[in-house]
């Protein structure tokens, strides 16, 4: 992708996980319209991928185990806060969400409420967000 590349150019590793559900794992769940236990079920499962992906890292000569960070683009970004909160490991967060998904910050339908997990945070997170401008 173009965002790991310009990582990779800027003398950084890169580690780029396919999550339960998505890309060649895909299984037809849906997060948009998945709800209750469907939804709690992946989520248990991402963490425990990040986790998992952490523990690869750390287990690198060449990685800095006090410099790993979760980098989220568009649905990925939504998840931040949560991994964050979950892996003390990693270190910092950047969030680059397309915008299509902030209604889903607070989801009451599965009592995961992700706006709880950022003040539970004492490090840092960057929001990026542009708009894109038509012809």
């Amino acid at each position: 992708t173009f965002v790991a590349e310009n990582l990779l150019r800027g003398g950084r590793a890169v580690l780029l996980p396919l999550w339960k559900g998505s890309y060649e794992r895909s299984d037809g769940f849906d997060p948009l319209y998945a709800a209750g236990a469907a939804y709690r079920t992946y989520l248990i499962q991402w963490v425990s991928e990040i986790r998992r992906s952490v523990d690869y890292l750390q287990t690198r000569d060449d990685i800095d185990p006090e410099r790993i960070g979760y980098q989220g683009i568009s649905y990925g970004a939504t998840w931040v806060p949560v991994f964050l909160a979950q892996e003390p490991r990693l270190r910092t967060g950047l969030l680059i969400p397309s915008g299509t998904f902030r209604f889903r910050l607070d989801m009451p339908e599965s009592k995961t409420k992700i706006v709880t997990f950022d003040t539970a945070l004492e490090l840092t997170m960057t929001y990026v967000e542009g708009v894109e401008r038509g012809p």
